[in-house]
């Protein structure tokens, strides 16, 4: 493909690729519009345009679209006939460029085989205008930093994978659930009611009469919720199902006996008796290290983008 000294950018890759795709769709209209253009249906819009500017002219009384009529076509076939080449789009963010051939080969895949593109010359010069005054207005909006709009892009994707993962070990699944219903589910009642809204405006100190009236008669009820609770949240009252153990088992050496197993293998973590407070601890080891894992991947992707500061903590 023949090199132009024309050419547009845009900041983000899926903008260069549409814009380069765009400027092969204008090519190849005027392309297919040329010839019809300047003899019969170019004849018929003007012949038309003669038409509307007689009817306006006999029920208005005006001569406006005589001027249009003689100024118009000189300037429509200015702009669709006076056509130069024009490179695909360049990505780029301020004066930081990227990876030109990701956009090439996006632009293959849009408009396969479309060869140079030929677009309207005050088109490409006005592309080229915009272009240039927008890459200005980042490069200093940007401060000379470099790698932001990447880096914006990888903290976006790591907030994605974070709210969007899901869980795929039928172990971690089962004891996900477990921890929030069955037994669990009482527990995290009894810690609600003993954590009212009243009583923890009473703890920030005197409030207004009403709230402290309410609390007053709160306390008895928060003080039963609260030995509730302490009564049944460090209970050994749950055996784990098979599935439950196999990830029990399987997370041992990376911390999981720290957070309160006690035991390796499969048939003697089923066969011990766990508490909610063990499964919370359980459940809380299993994010930490999912979380990780996550992070670990999203700095593995930056540095295959050569994003500066991908590493995160």
């Amino acid at each position: 493909m023949a090199e132009s000294n024309v050419m547009g950018t845009a900041g983000t890759l899926v903008g260069a690729i549409l814009e380069s795709a765009g400027y092969h769709y204008q090519s190849y209209l005027l392309d297919v519009l040329k010839n019809p253009l300047e003899n019969e249906v170019g004849g018929l819009i003007y012949l038309l345009g003669i038409a509307v500017a007689v009817f306006y002219t006999a029920t208005q009384g005006g001569f406006k679209m005589t001027a249009y009529l003689m100024i118009g076509p000189p300037l429509f076939f200015a702009v669709i006939k006076v056509r130069g080449p024009i490179d695909d789009a360049k990505w780029e963010f301020g004066k930081s460029a990227r990876n030109q051939a990701q956009v090439q080969e996006g632009v293959q895949k849009v408009a396969p085989n479309s060869g140079q593109a030929n677009v309207s010359k005050l088109f490409g010069r006005y592309v080229q205008l915009v272009g240039t005054v927008n890459n200005e207005i980042i490069n200093r909006l940007n401060k000379g930093r470099s790698g932001t709009d990447l880096w914006f892009v990888m903290k976006a994707e790591l907030f994605t994978r974070i709210h969007t993962a899901r869980i795929d070990d039928i172990g971690f699944q089962l004891l996900f659930h477990r921890s929030l219903t069955k037994e669990c589910a009482e527990v995290v009642k009894w810690a609600k009611r003993k954590n009212s809204f009243v009583k923890r405006m009473m703890d920030l100190g005197p409030m207004s009469a009403a709230v402290d009236e309410a609390g007053e008669q709160q306390l008895p009820r928060a003080q039963y919720a609260q030995d509730k609770f302490n009564e049944l949240y460090k209970l050994k009252n749950q055996n784990l199902v098979k599935e439950e153990a196999e990830w029990v088992s399987a997370q041992y050496g990376g911390g999981m006996a720290n957070a309160g197993a006690e035991g390796t293998d499969v048939q003697s973590i089923m066969n011990t008796a766990y508490s909610c407070y063990d499964i919370w601890k359980f459940i809380l080891f299993g994010m930490e290290q999912r979380g990780k894992r996550v992070i670990e991947k999203l700095k593995m992707l930056g540095e295959e983008h050569n994003v500066s500061g991908s590493a995160l903590s």
